[in-house]
């Protein structure tokens, strides 16, 4: 066995030339750990506080390890223990990192002192590098064959269920991304693997996507398409680290709303509140966000865990100065502290460097609350976006989707759900009586070009609602924009159905683009479907 020594961090080293050859070694397992605490001690210095923050009481076997390990270490054993356990690193990609390393050498730990349970695989083990902390080579430690690999889906998925079927057997009066699961095999065919959920280049590339200067506004709609509130914004994005520590940062500047107690023209000068958003890292991005993103297309959505950027947006923005923290102010409607889902949809132009970001929120009993739209243009110049602001007539609304179109979709299934890509050829079709009685069909044709499925829907407009049979509303927008859910997530959950929302915007007479999002009923995103269509 080779000797190894105790390589102290140096932030300036690259590569450490630690070669662990097994951690079935104790005395190899102590030197990584020295290895890897020298990096906590170093992220101290650098003032990264907020990763020991949480204590959590850590399971028993964290005790046990901590008995056998070398009193150099119990220094440190509650440092380790909060940093192992600690609920708010997700600000801190380099922390993440070690943070996996130490609970990879427990589990080795675990399994090696037989306190690894009988049905459970031996842990799999691969440091995640890292060439700003530290850097840790590991060979593959074989697995006997009669092991399963471990899966990734939830627990209770291992029953039949609808969400592990293709995007297609989910029944949807607005999409209908492939066809149905008798066209499996031509499908399996088309369907081809994508790289990781998140690869570093396409992290890169979401990263330049959105860095920069963001001029726009912000709008809120109820449910049936009613403007309630406008407020002028500015996003301010940027980027620091490279390879898989790059990470995005942004800061949204809402203007706030003047004080109905002014008095002096000193308080009619423009005020600008500052909000800063969650980082968005190697990390974050399918831990938390799930982001499913069409790089060339420059589309992508994500989910947010709590509603807090639009409540701040609504609060400064409207109430300004005014507000007085009630939790349900006057003539404010505010999203729920505990939405069930919070979908954000991002669109750009076709023809210029504008974009349109559009929210789900669902409150907790997963029904629709409200509407927000953000439409922003990068660059220093005033955006002005008349047409959501003009009172179009409600029947005006549909005008611009009648008609057939014709068009591509590509849809990118989420890591847990395998991490693949499919296209498929679509026509939609949207006709309205004039008793707004609304028909829509959706055909689809594999890209083998062998299957071709087609699904009629109906539905009866009023305002700027259309409610389909079978439980799925669509909210007609001004400015050419239409968003789709269902009317109530809580049927699809317990008919353990799938559901999905959608985010439409026809940007000209002739073209639009929509995106799909897809999830199980448990909240997590199933896949991710871009359409650009034309009409015929």
């Amino acid at each position: 066995m080779e000797e190894i020594s105790t390589i102290r961090f140096n932030p300036s080293f690259i590569s450490s030339r630690l070669n662990v050859l097994s951690l079935r070694c104790t005395k190899m397992r102590k030197e990584a750990l020295l290895i890897l605490l020298d990096g906590l001690r170093h992220l101290q210095v650098l003032n990264i506080s907020h990763c020991l923050v949480i204590e959590i009481s850590p399971p028993s076997y964290y005790d046990e390890i901590l008995d056998k390990l070398d009193p150099v270490i119990l220094n440190m054993s509650a440092r380790l223990q909060r940093f192992t356990t600690c609920m708010q690193l997700d600000h801190c990609i380099m922390c993440q990192r070690i943070r996996v390393d130490l609970l990879g050498i427990i589990k080795w730990y675990k399994y090696e002192e037989g306190l690894w349970k009988q049905d459970e695989n031996p842990p799999t083990f691969a440091f995640m590098a890292s060439t700003f902390c530290y850097s840790l080579s590991l060979p593959p430690i074989p697995n006997p064959r009669s092991l399963n690999k471990v899966q990734l889906l939830p627990t209770n998925l291992h029953t039949p269920n609808p969400f592990s079927r293709p995007i297609s057997t989910i029944r949807s009066p607005l999409i209908r991304a492939s066809n149905s699961s008798s066209s499996t095999s031509v499908q399996d065919k088309a369907r081809k693997p994508s790289e990781e959920a998140m690869s570093i280049d396409n992290l890169r590339r979401f990263v330049k996507l959105n860095v920069g200067n963001w001029q726009g506004s912000f709008f809120q709609f109820d449910t049936v398409g009613n403007l309630l509130h406008k407020v002028n914004t500015k996003l301010a994005a940027s980027s620091y680290g490279e390879g898989e520590l790059i990470s995005l940062i942004q800061t949204l500047y809402i203007m706030q709303a003047p004080s109905s107690t002014s008095f002096s023209e000193l308080d009619d000068e423009v005020e600008w509140a500052e909000y800063k958003i969650k980082e968005t890292n190697m990390f974050t991005v399918d831990k938390y966000q799930q982001i499913g993103f069409f790089p060339d297309e420059k589309a992508f959505s994500l989910r947010y865990q709590t509603a807090g950027m639009l409540e701040t947006v609504l609060r400064q923005g409207v109430l300004g100065d005014d507000d007085t923290g009630e939790e349900s102010p006057k003539n404010l409607k505010l999203p729920s502290r505990r939405p069930a889902i919070v979908c954000e949809s991002c669109l750009h132009s076709l023809d210029k460097d504008m974009r349109i970001r559009a929210f789900h929120i669902m409150d907790p009993k997963g029904i629709i609350e409200m509407i927000v739209i953000f439409l922003e243009e990068r660059g220093d110049g005033a955006v002005l976006p008349p047409a959501l602001d003009n009172n179009v007539e409600n029947t005006d609304r549909i005008v611009p989707f009648l008609g057939t179109w014709k068009g591509h979709s590509v849809t990118k299934r989420s890591g847990v759900y395998g991490s693949t890509t499919a296209e498929a050829d679509t026509v939609a079709t949207l006709e309205m009586d004039d008793k707004g009685q609304v028909i829509q069909g959706i055909t689809s044709t594999s890209a083998a070009g062998d299957v071709t499925t087609n699904v009629p829907w109906t539905g009866i407009k009023l305002d700027n609602l259309i409610t389909f049979n079978g439980g799925y509303q669509m909210t007609l927008l001004p400015g050419g924009m239409y968003m789709g859910c269902p009317c109530d997530v809580g049927n699809n959950v317990a008919e353990s159905l799938s559901f999905h929302l959608e985010f439409c915007w026809l940007e000209g007479p002739a073209k639009r683009q929509r995106l799909v999002r897809t999830y199980d009923v448990e909240g997590q995103a199933v896949s991710t479907t871009y359409f650009y269509e034309t009409r015929m």
